[in-house]
């Protein structure tokens, strides 16, 4: 039981507010609602953490995560965050350079994942062509020898393509690590930033 007066609770219904001293009428404490605001996103699962870290920032608080339709290695996560959160102007504001850094590290991060994938799959291509033209070489009797030979350069180059992938990768590590890098820095900066506005 609480008093009507200032919502003190009361051990006896009988006794004055122990608070406000007001008089002994009391009232069980109304339930208070809260409003809130929903949205989903849908990330890669690599990074479903740090959306929920960077979310939270901005006072969203994790509702369900489900694993996505569109794709296997992708997440939804629902958020919600009570309407009537002080600065709201600013932290949309907030919020929209925060999708945009979020949306460039998706961005680094397939571009380091398909850096060499084009060369290799061009190579891996022209040695399986060049092996399916050896094996019909040897289907003619007197160009077996040829054929072999063809087809053993083709099923050679089929071995480039991984090395090719890797050497590239490797070439390129360290420029996507430091693009990676400030992006991550100005991610934390947007929520530090965020935080002092619901705080």
């Amino acid at each position: 039981m609480y008093c009507t007066e200032c919502g003190t609770k009361f051990i006896a219904p009988d006794e004055r507010c122990p608070n406000c001293a007001g008089p002994a009428r009391v009232n069980e404490r109304p339930v208070e609602f809260t409003m809130y605001e929903y949205k989903s996103v849908v990330v890669p699962k690599n990074l479903d953490s740090l959306y929920a870290d960077c979310h939270g920032a901005f006072g969203w608080q994790a509702t369900n995560v489900v694993n996505s339709l569109v794709s296997l290695d992708k997440v939804t996560l629902s958020f919600k965050r009570n309407r009537s959160i002080k600065n709201n102007i600013e932290l949309n504001k907030l919020q929209a350079q925060l999708d945009a850094a979020l949306l460039n590290l998706k961005t680094i991060q397939a571009e380091m994942d398909g850096v060499g994938f084009v060369p290799a799959l061009t190579v891996g291509i022209l040695s399986a062509l060049v092996l399916g033209g050896g094996m019909s070489l040897c289907l003619k009797a007197d160009q077996m020898v040829l054929g072999v030979i063809v087809g053993l350069i083709g099923l050679a180059g089929c071995a480039f393509p991984y090395f090719i992938n890797k050497r590239l990768r490797e070439k390129t590590a360290d420029r996507f690590r430091i693009a990676k890098d400030e992006q991550y820095d100005l991610i934390g900066h947007i929520c530090q930033q965020a935080q002092t506005h619901i705080q």
